[in-house]
């Protein structure tokens, strides 16, 4: 059996968790960007290309965590002549069909709800966190299905979640923590609830979110976060495909990558490629496009071998190998490219219409390295 990460947490000496992990607030990230950055630079490099692919889903998802920053940052720096010439690929998520995405209104008087389920066989902690956008702090419940025990999420210090005198999880709720969002965060380890509050049925734990507005309608999105391994994921009861993006992937001016399957000369949906599009403000700039990301041949990690791989990863990097080949020909007279290569992107996958799952279009990986070649 796992251990949570709260497992020795006291609320009586500290009031608020400072185990709670963010990737979208990551420092060493921060820092990996800028280390590549400064060694591309000292290198007197023509441009850099960074391919960053984090397969994690909660977040903020507007653009404005530190690492999203940073990659707006980096990109500027090459856009408007400061710096060097620089891309950042950003997968976009293989959560297209996790369950793990909702979003709704909370109105006065009809409350956003939804079910939060798992597996009695699932042992690791589980992540669940709620973005909302309104003026007032929102009145945030959990509750086992078919059990009178109610948590309210106050706003405050950090909540132990108690059932039967047994702490199955830990949850906070920070209102305007990046305005105008405000966020609560649940943390649940399946294999410390109780056996009665369980599904003798089913095997599962079904447990009723209910978000309700004080005064204003708010907009609500909730997310989990990646747990790998069909028996350890929870899902969420409805779900909602769209805006299933990587926590990363509404960085502005990142190239953000999809993933298609070529069968022959037709392409196909990578059905597990997270869809857009940005979920505060519905800008169809992620995923910008889609890459092949079936049946891929790449290195093994941490060996001398190949194996083959699939996923938005894999469309990543391709793209951003692509991206390097493009800025080598946009360079090739000695000086700094003037065009973009993702503008040459757009336009060689372009299909005149932006979709959630495609982008701006597929990339033939094959054509435009023989046009590059050429």
């Amino acid at each position: 059996m796992g251990r949570p990460t709260w497992r020795y947490w006291q609320p009586a000496s500290e009031p608020v968790w400072p185990g709670w992990r963010s990737y979208d607030e990551a420092s060493a990230i921060v820092d990996a960007l800028d280390h590549v950055y400064d060694i591309a630079c000292r290198h007197r490099a023509k441009a850099l290309v960074v391919n960053l692919s984090i397969g994690a889903y909660a977040g903020a998802h507007d653009g404005r965590s530190t690492v999203e920053r940073k990659i707006t940052e980096l990109a500027r720096r090459g856009a408007d002549g400061s710096g060097l010439p620089c891309t950042v690929v950003v997968s976009a998520g293989n959560a297209g069909l996790e369950e793990g995405h909702y979003c709704g209104y909370a109105e006065p008087g009809r409350p956003f709800s939804f079910e939060w389920r798992m597996s009695r066989e699932d042992t690791t902690q589980n992540k669940l966190e709620i973005w909302y956008r309104s003026a007032e702090p929102l009145e945030i419940t959990v509750a086992p299905a078919g059990s009178p025990q109610q948590l309210r999420i106050t706003p405050g210090a950090t909540h132990p979640i108690i059932w039967c005198g047994t702490r199955v999880g830990i949850a906070d709720h920070v209102p305007q923590v990046r305005p105008p969002l405000s966020r609560a965060r649940l943390l649940l380890h399946p294999p410390y609830v109780p056996d009665h509050l369980w599904d003798r049925e089913t095997g599962e734990l079904l447990l009723n979110i209910r978000c309700t507005a004080v005064e204003d309608t708010a907009f609500v999105h909730a997310w989990l976060e990646r747990d790998d391994g069909l028996e350890n994921r929870s899902t969420l009861y409805p779900s909602d495909a769209s805006c299933s993006l990587s926590c990363l992937a509404t960085a502005e001016r990142a190239v953000v990558v999809g993933a298609y399957v070529l069968d022959g000369p037709s392409i196909h949906p990578f059905p597990p490629s997270s869809l857009g599009p940005h979920p505060w403000t519905g800008e169809h700039t992620a995923p910008l496009l889609c890459a092949p990301g079936h049946r891929i041949w790449g290195v093994r990690s941490k060996s001398l071998g190949f194996s083959e791989i699939r996923g938005t990863s894999a469309a990543t990097a391709l793209t951003s190998g692509v991206i390097a080949l493009l800025y080598q020909r946009l360079s090739g007279g000695g000086a700094s490219p003037m065009v973009s290569p993702t503008e040459l992107l757009i336009e060689h996958c372009s299909q005149g219409k932006w979709s959630p799952r495609f982008g701006f279009g597929a990339v033939d990986i094959r054509q435009l390295i023989g046009e590059v070649a050429a």
